[in-house]
């Protein structure tokens, strides 16, 4: 059964998850200085998971008749968005290699379970 997604909702979805995400990246980018291991990349961690969970919320919250759906596809799309602008900025300054495409995959995926939970939580607080 296919089920109809309203566009608007995950495209406001969609943008809530890039609000919070692009700009940690390229805070943590400029923080982290080249340092794989500096402590600026927590901040990138925290903003992906709040990223996500909202922007599943954002596309969630106007009681369409799928929440969950619509909170998986608006934080899949956002993150998808930025996840592959960063993996081109890593491809441009020549540091992409295949761990990092496929942590971009895993992150993807965790964003979409925490876009469901924001889905679930927009239907479980929306006025019945």
């Amino acid at each position: 059964m296919a089920v109809g997604l309203d566009h608007v909702a995950v495209r406001r979805g969609a943008l809530g998850v890039v609000m919070f995400v692009a700009p940690a990246y390229v805070i943590v980018l400029v923080a982290a200085a080249g340092d794989e291991s500096s402590g600026a990349w927590l901040l990138l961690a925290a903003a992906l998971l709040f990223g996500a969970t909202f922007g599943g919320y954002a596309g969630a919250r106007d009681r369409p008749p799928t929440p969950i759906a619509h909170g998986a596809a608006s934080a899949g799309i956002g993150l998808a968005f930025v996840l592959v602008a960063a993996l081109i900025v890593q491809t441009v300054r020549g540091d992409l290699t295949l761990t990092a495409a496929l942590t971009a995959l895993v992150i993807l995926q965790i964003g979409i379970g925490l876009g469901c939970l924001g889905g679930k939580f927009a239907d479980t607080m929306a006025p019945r």
